[in-house]
């Protein structure tokens, strides 16, 4: 397994122009992000993520006590035939790892569009939300914090953050 990783200061992004392959959701480019999948004493500080395919920031349940600071993720993501794929920020974790956010922007959506989220740590039966400190972030778009089939998450710290509009979900979106 890997262990201390830091990532500074790098710049993701994915400049091939956005085109779905006929009517699947399948973009035909490269997919882009920061993509944390397994691991231990992850950090990802002062990085700037912008314009992928799926997510900018993905921190998986395999993935134990990761930190994301400072960094700013914008404009990922794309609207498909159904529905949506992509976010800013998407992780799930189980405790007794932590997963903190701290100090991000995180704004949903290429141009601005409202069907993706800022941050989604969202969950199943098989995958969880619990153990995180999401402090000091400023959030353009929605907010989603739950697991499916659950009255809610454990061990949520969620404050000092700035948001738009867009909301805060907590428990399974609708």
């Amino acid at each position: 397994d890997i262990e201390h990783v830091w990532i500074v200061g790098l710049e993701v992004f994915v400049s091939e122009p956005m085109e779905l392959s006929g009517t699947t959701d399948e973009p035909d480019r490269p997919m882009g992000g920061i993509w944390i999948a397994g691991g231990s004493d992850i950090r990802v500080i002062n990085c700037r993520v912008h314009e992928c395919t799926t997510n900018g920031i993905n921190a998986w349940s395999a993935a134990s006590n990761v930190v994301c600071y400072g960094n700013v993720v914008y404009n990922n993501g794309f609207v498909g035939t159904g529905r949506a794929h992509g976010h800013a920020a998407y992780t799930q974790n189980p405790k007794p790892s932590l997963k903190v956010f701290e100090a991000n922007v995180f704004r949903a959506g290429p141009d601005g569009q409202t069907k993706t989220l800022a941050f989604q740590a969202y969950g199943s039966e098989a995958s969880f939300v619990e153990s995180y400190m999401i402090l000091h972030n400023v959030f353009l778009g929605r907010v989603t914090l739950g697991r499916v089939g659950q009255e809610g998450s454990t061990h949520i710290t969620y404050r000092h953050n700035a948001q738009d509009s867009g909301g805060i979900g907590c428990g399974a979106p609708a």
